[in-house]
C-alpha cells in the first residue's frame, strides 16, 4: 500500500512540473503571436509598419475597430444632446431667446452614418481590401445598432 501511495505521489509531482511548463509554452507561444508594439512607436506608426511588413490583417482589423467606435461615438454625442438657442414668443407677446436641450435618440437613428462608410472605405482600399459586405447594407444608426446587436434599438 505504502508503494501504491509513493508512487502515486511522485507521479501527480511530475504532472505538476509538466502543466507548469506546458502553460509557460503557451504564454510563450501567445507572446510570439502578438503584434509588439515598440516603446517609442505611436499606434499609427505601428499599424503602417505593419502594413509595410504585410501584417494586413492587422492594419484591416484596426480600420474596423477604428470604424466601430467613431460611428458609435458620434452616435452618442448626438442622443446626449445640445444647447440650442430657440426663439419663441412669451405671454405678453415679446420675442425671446430660450436656451433649450435638444435630444431625440429616434431623430438620431435616422440620421446617415455614409461619411464614416466613405472613410473606412477609402482606408480599406489603400489596403487592397473591400468594404465588407455587413457595413455596405448600414445607411443609417439603426442599422448600424441592428446589425451589432442584431436587434433593433428602441
Amino acid at each position: 500500500m505504502f508503494i501504491l501511495l509513493l508512487v502515486v505521489a511522485v507521479l501527480q509531482i511530475i504532472l505538476f512540473f509538466k502543466l507548469w511548463r506546458m502553460t509557460n509554452e503557451v504564454h510563450d507561444f501567445w507572446k510570439s503571436q502578438a503584434p509588439s508594439v515598440p516603446n517609442d512607436c505611436t499606434k499609427l506608426e505601428f499599424m503602417r509598419l505593419s502594413a509595410v511588413t504585410g501584417n494586413m490583417d492587422f492594419v484591416r482589423k484596426e480600420f474596423l475597430t477604428h470604424f466601430y467606435y467613431s460611428v458609435k461615438k458620434a452616435f452618442e454625442d448626438s442622443v446626449n444632446g445640445h444647447y440650442e438657442d430657440v426663439k419663441e414668443t412669451d405671454k405678453d407677446g415679446k420675442d425671446v431667446i430660450i436656451r433649450k436641450f435638444i435630444s431625440n435618440k429616434d431623430e438620431c437613428l435616422t440620421r446617415s452614418i455614409q461619411p464614416f462608410k466613405d472613410k473606412l472605405e477609402q482606408q480599406l482600399k489603400k489596403i487592397g481590401e473591400e468594404l465588407p459586405e455587413r457595413i455596405q447594407q448600414m445607411e443609417t444608426y439603426r442599422d448600424f445598432y441592428s446589425v451589432v446587436l442584431k436587434e433593433d434599438i428602441e
